[in-house]
This record gives structure tokens, sequence and C-alpha cells, in this order.
């Protein structure tokens, strides 16, 4: 079983050294390594070549900037293994990754066409803590277990949002290549992996996950985490519309994007207000040219995104006026429910007072009964009845 390495970089002459020799160094051998040069202009090919002769290493060398689809597409196209793993300039394999793989794939059986693996995060620089727990959720463990490539793409674009990543996978040859011979040769430098790993698992049969981190990912480096807004990385950004719209075209012409057209929709609206923004922080001398490329990518697209964003907007307004009437039921309800203790209350209130007087009424009584002029009259009132039953009884004796 034959691995094959796709390594894609521009410019990182500091890390591209250190990439290479965590592929070439593997516990595994039976590999090669692609490494595509996206016309770099640091000399990151130069220090290659001098520093590494290893005969499984392959260098090919784009002398304009093609972006990460064409270089991956030209990566396979020149591989010869039996898996193909993709990785980036800045990030590194774990040295037993191969043979993880090699074993995991053996064992799993025929029909494994795709196995995910778990990725472990280093942070470079200064992070924005929410994202890099959101890019923890994502990649710290893979979707775990057995899943048709229908299932995983459920699981990846409507379950779990945005794990997409293309290398924390490894794809068996055939099943890359039918993915691959669907791609369009578009420059994309951002959100490529929202295009192409929508595509892989469409041609996936089975897929497999494992809970094994095998890949070191450097969070705080890359294209897609820079923070700049010079024109260079303001252009970059604008290919990430590319990536969407081939998403939409695939989706379309295989029946998919009845089920993921929101999904579609939503990271349309993404792009176009994260390059919105991204505009707005050009400098002044930049901004005329941005605002040229901003119209040229998103002119058909503005009144699109305008009418659901302005859809969004109305629906909204519907909800907080819901919310509002709501509102204004249950206070209805409580301002009833409190009119309703205190009338409770006061019912209480007055059973209490007519308690009381009932308590007082028989406490007079009882000091009536125990008076001596109750006695007294007790006794007066018994004198008739008996000086009655004294002459009656006189009267019988005549």
């Amino acid at each position: 079983m034959k691995f094959s390495v796709i390594l894609i970089a521009r410019n990182q002459e500091d890390t591209i050294c250190a990439a290479i020799e965590s592929v070439l160094q593997q516990t595994y051998s039976d590999l090669e390594l692609i490494y595509v040069d996206d016309a770099s202009t640091d000399g990151s090919v130069q220090l290659v070549q001098r520093r590494f002769s290893d005969s499984r290493l392959r260098v090919i060398c784009h002398e304009e900037n093609q972006g990460c689809v064409i270089s991956r597409m030209d990566g396979v196209e020149q591989a010869s293994g039996d898996w193909v793993l993709f990785l980036d300039g800045d990030d590194v394999f774990l040295p037993e990754a191969c043979s993880v793989l090699e074993e995991t794939i053996r064992n799993a059986g025929p029909g494994v066409d795709l196995v995910g693996f778990g990725v472990e995060i280093v942070c470079t620089g200064t992070v924005d803590p929410n994202a890099l727990q959101i890019i923890e959720d994502l990649l710290v463990c893979p979707c775990l277990g057995r899943l048709s490539g229908a299932e995983l793409m459920e699981e990846q674009y409507l379950k779990r949002n945005k794990a997409w990543n293309m290398w924390n996978k490894c794809y068996a040859m055939p099943c890359i290549r039918r993915a691959f011979s669907s791609a369009a040769r578009e420059k994309i430098v951002h959100l490529e992996d929202f295009y192409l790993n929508f595509l892989l698992c469409d041609a996936a049969n089975q897929y497999l996950g494992i809970s094994r981190q095998l890949h070191r990912y450097s969070f705080g480096n890359g294209i897609s985490n820079s923070q700049s807004t010079s024109l260079r990385s303001f252009t970059y950004y604008l290919s990430s519309s590319t990536s969407v719209r081939l998403v939409e075209e695939y989706a379309k012409s295989h029946g998919l994007y009845e089920k993921y057209s929101a999904v579609i929709e939503r990271i349309g609206q993404e792009v176009f207000l994260g390059a919105y923004y991204r505009l707005t922080c050009l400098r002044e001398e930049e901004q005329k040219e941005g605002a040229v490329l901003f119209t040229k990518r998103f002119g058909e697209y503005i009144p699109r995104v305008g009418a659901a964003l302005w859809k969004t907007e109305e629906e909204n307004k519907q909800q907080q006026e819901d919310i509002l009437r709501r509102d204004e039921v249950i206070r209805q309800q409580q301002e009833t429910i409190f009119q309703r203790e205190r009338d409770i209350s006061q019912l209480q209130e007055a059973i209490r007072q007519r308690e009381e007087a009932i308590c007082r009424q028989d406490e007079t009584i009882k000091q009536i009964y125990q008076s001596k002029r109750y006695r007294l009259g007790d006794i007066l009132l018994k004198i008739p009845a008996k000086i009655k039953q004294i002459f009656c009884s006189e009267r019988v004796k005549k």
C-alpha cells in the first residue's frame, strides 16, 4: 500500500522544510511526496532543492499563482499511490501517521475509500479564542465510525457547520480521481475545501472515522486565518465566491441543490459580507481598486444577496413583532393571575377576620357562663319553676 502526500505551499520558506521532513521521516516508508509550489517568490523551492535529495520527493513549480484547487489537482495528476493525503506548507504529520492509516485501512476491509482522523492544534501568534474554539470543535475529533459518502456530506455540511477540511482525511485514489474529474480548474485561494470536499463526499462510497490525532495543524499562519487588510489579501478572499458558485453549480447538476441550498446560500452571504467588511478596511488609496474588484465579483450577486438579507430582515422583524405580541399576552395573563391572587388574598383576609370575630364571640359567651351574675340569673330563672312545682304538689295533697 503506497501513500501519495500532496503538499501545496506558496512563500512559506520558514515552515516548508519542517512540513517535508514530517513526511519523509514517517515510520511507514512506502510513500511519495509531491510538493506543488504555487509560484513562490521567497526562495522556498531553492531551499527545498538544496536541503533534500530523497528520491521519494518530487517538486512541481507553477510559474504563476494558480490557487489551492488547481495546485491539488496538479499534484493528484502526478501521484502514483493507492491513497492520497493533503498537507499545507505550515503543517506537519505526526511520525506514525501513515503507519496508523495503513493498519486502519487494512483492517477496515473492502469498500472504505475515505478515512478521517483527528488533528492536533498548535497556535502560532495571537489568535481569537472564539475562532480557536470553533476550529478545535471541528478538527480535534472528526466524524467517527462508518458512514456513506452521502451521510458524511450531511454530517459535515448540515450538522457540523464548516467541518469540510480536506487535510484531515485520507482518500483512496479511485475516489479522488472520480471527484477531481468533475472539478473545475479555477483559481481559488480561499474556501477551496468547501468546494473540493463537497465533490469528494459525493464521490465516496464509504467513510471510516478514527479518533487518533495524526496531523498537527498550525492555527494562525495561513491565508484563511489572516486578518490582513491589504489589497492582495482582499483579492485572495474574493476567490471564496468562486468556491460557492462552483458548489452551487455542481449541486444543481447532481440533484443535490434542494437539500443543500440553505447551506450554500448562507455561506454565500457570509462571503459577501466578509468581502464588504474587508473592502471597508482597505487603505484609502486601495479602496477604489478594491471596489472595482468587489463589484466585478459580486455585481450579479448583489441583488440576490440584498433580497436575501431584506427577506431575513423582514423575517426578523416579523419574529420580533410575534415576540412582542406573545409578551403582551403573557403580561395580560400575569396581570390576571396577580388580580386573582389579590382577590384570593382579600378573601383569605375576610375569612381570617370572620374567624377572629367568632373566636371573640366564643370568648364572650364563655366569660358570661363563668360569671356570678350569670349563675345568679340562672337560679332566679329556676325559682318560678320550683314554686310552681311546690304549688302543684300541695293541690294534689288536698
